[in-house]
């Protein structure tokens, strides 16, 4: 977890919709009595608190926004974090100790009445609410505010900057979404792999075993699948096979749109039963908005720095700056790729902890847009 070399304030606020509160803290380097530039972290996808434990080694730097929070203090800028809407708690808290099951640990950080509140609306809005309370705090400068938004939570950022362009006041997006929410999961669930694939023999020339295991290990497939599911018993992996494989998945997708979209916004996601992760209103947007995120972005005149990494397995770089480019908004985005790094900033291509590089980057853009 974080250290104890800072001052923090923990705080609970009502949401703009009076229907629950959000808690959180915001977190200041030690000795310092000046208003000082803020950052506010906004999380990706999940059931995150203001933690995100967002890794697998089972040490401390799992909880990648601790991890990250640090090196901004550790530069002199304060932080604030919160818990998701309705979620109490992560998976290693002490309260869940005497917890029997994984499915109890998630009773007991979830709730699940709140839960199925969650749509992209409250989202922006919660965003929007803890923006507001850190720019009337006393020890922050409210013309110094940085909000950082990672993969999902770029999305919110989006939003909540579309709402009040003026409001904001600088932005650092971790691996962002630009391109639509709706192409940003069909990119993931129909051509991903195909990507993917074509990458092991850039010249077109049909995928043999040999070019599997020499690409695999360096490829961002080797972070969510095994290498036995790609081996071309059959045969090398020809166009003709690829598109096959491209057309069943794509069969798999539209029929997975068609069920979703037919859910009542309401319903709970992805069950009744808990852990519920959100309303279906929320999954729904993954299917049905085809808006750029980065047309949210046109009313707002301040700093963007974008940073990516080469083997994100969740967002290509290449498609969020073809994004940028469809939305006439070249040269309004700082865009750093970030070689050998995933979605975290780290050297898996999804999951943290982030590498020491990827939080450098991070810590030099913010302490740029702090000092513009």
């Amino acid at each position: 977890m974080i250290s104890e070399c800072m001052e923090t304030e923990p705080f609970e606020i009502p949401t703009l919709d009076a229907r629950t509160h959000l808690s959180g803290q915001i977190d200041f380097p030690i000795g310092r009595a000046d208003r000082l530039p803020l950052v506010v972290m906004a999380s990706g996808t999940g059931l995150f608190d203001r933690h995100v434990l967002f890794g697998q080694t089972g040490t401390a730097r799992d909880f990648l926004f601790d991890d990250i929070a640090q090196g901004l203090l550790d530069a002199g800028l304060a932080v604030l974090r919160y818990d998701s809407r309705g979620v109490r708690c992560n998976l290693r808290a002490p309260r869940l100790a005497a917890a029997t099951s994984a499915a109890e640990q998630e009773a007991r950080c979830i709730d699940n009445d709140v839960r199925c509140m969650v749509t992209p609306a409250t989202q922006r809005d919660d965003l929007i609410a803890v923006r507001q309370y850190a720019a009337a705090h006393r020890r922050v400068d409210s013309a110094a505010i940085i909000l950082l938004g990672h993969s999902e939570g770029s999305m919110n950022v989006a939003r909540a900057v579309q709402a009040a362009p003026g409001a904001q006041n600088a932005l650092l997006l971790m691996t962002p979404v630009l391109e639509s929410p709706a192409a940003t999961y069909e990119w993931q669930v129909v051509q991903r792999i195909d990507t993917w694939m074509r990458r092991l023999r850039p010249d077109g020339a049909p995928i043999t075993t040999e070019d599997v295991r020499a690409g695999f290990g360096n490829s961002p497939l080797s972070s969510l699948y095994s290498l036995s599911q790609f081996l071309p018993y059959d045969g090398p992996w020809t166009n003709d096979r690829l598109a096959e494989l491209l057309d069943a998945r794509s069969a798999a997708y539209a029929a997975e749109k068609a069920a979703v979209l037919a859910m009542p916004d309401d319903a709970p996601w992805p069950t009744p039963e808990p852990p519920v992760h959100a309303s279906a209103a929320w999954w729904k947007q993954w299917f049905n908005d085809e808006t750029p995120m980065a047309t949210h972005y046109r009313d707002f005149s301040g700093p963007i720095i974008c940073l990516f990494g080469t083997i994100d397995t969740q967002i290509d770089a290449a498609r969020q700056q073809a994004a940028i480019s469809e939305a006439g908004m070249d040269g309004r985005f700082e865009i750093h790729v970030l070689t050998g790094l995933g979605h975290a900033l780290g050297i898996h291509g999804l999951y943290g902890p982030i590498a020491p590089d990827g939080r450098d980057a991070l810590v030099r853009a913010a302490l740029r847009l702090a000092a513009r």
